[in-house]
């Protein structure tokens, strides 16, 4: 059986419905830090609509060890499994191949290419509020295709294909159009 990888590499996680999870984090049991994904190894294994995550975590603030079993829907919710760590982490290691290795080269491209300054789209006239001083666009234009606001780009967390940054941290999703 393979070891636990690291989780970062399984993550951003995509679901069937287009949903897209890029962060995940714990608190630590004895000290309350936040501990991410850099500090946490294991398996996960996505599902359509679901994800099951066993995974050690270790705090960088007071270095305590401690498991992680969840279950993380495509409406992003996360639910505490209640089954036995080392049980679901021999699972998901035993059933789930290793996740693809990233190409940092090819990656850093398209990031470079996905960060926009606001001379280079079309913004909203309507904004859905201000960060850093500065109106938040509900939506932008770029060659050719909307993309609407999803929220802020977390430290360390690079955006998806179908996603664009503006100033740096103002993160936009595709717009999909629903019947």
């Amino acid at each position: 059986m393979r070891r636990p990888d690291p989780l970062s590499h399984y993550f951003p996680l995509r679901f069937a419905n287009q949903a897209q999870v890029t962060r995940f984090a714990k608190q630590c049991v004895r000290c309350g830090q936040v501990v991410e994904l850099p500090n946490m190894s294991g398996a996960v294994r996505v599902l359509p609509d679901r994800a099951m995550v066993a995974a050690k975590a270790r705090c960088p603030k007071c270095s305590h060890e401690f498991p992680v079993t969840c279950l993380i829907t495509q409406d992003k919710q996360v639910m505490r499994l209640h089954l036995p760590n080392t049980l679901l982490m021999w699972y998901l290691l035993a059933t789930t191949s290793a996740p693809a290795p990233q190409a940092p080269a090819s990656a850093a491209a398209t990031v470079d290419l996905q960060r926009l300054q606001r001379s280079e789209v079309e913004l909203a006239a309507d904004s859905v509020g201000q960060f850093d001083g500065q109106p938040i666009p509900a939506w932008i234009r770029h060659a050719g295709e909307q993309f609407d606001f999803e929220g802020v780009l977390g430290k360390g967390q690079q955006p998806a294909q179908d996603e664009r940054v503006l100033d740096g941290q103002l993160l936009y999703r595709r717009h999909v159009l629903t019947a």
